[in-house]
């Protein structure tokens, strides 16, 4: 379980920058902060959506989570769907800064 709490949240860590490149080629403009940001506000959110989507595909797969890991991040149908489920997390209120 440590393993898949560990490979969970280095699948998290490749979200935004993912997120970002996939704007950019779309044409959006500005910098990467927002989509770290966004991703960050909600990160434990995406972790625990993380661990249990690797709970499913070591038991459909019979692989450890440490095993699946490097495919998942290789898998751009995965990692889309991580956007989807941040874009479905309600963002905090954040404080307006003076």
């Amino acid at each position: 379980m440590a393993g898949r709490a560990l490979a969970a949240r280095m699948i998290a860590l490749r979200l935004p920058e993912f997120w970002y490149l996939r704007a950019l080629a779309g044409g959006a403009r500005g910098g990467r902060a927002i989509f770290y940001r966004s991703v960050a506000l909600v990160f434990p959110k995406i972790i625990d959506a993380i661990y249990e989507q690797l709970g499913a595909y070591e038991e459909q797969t019979g692989q450890a989570a440490w095993d699946l890991a490097p495919q998942l991040l290789e898998d751009e149908r995965f990692v889309e769907g991580l956007v989807e489920v941040v874009k479905s997390i309600p963002q905090p209120a954040t404080p307006e800064v003076d």
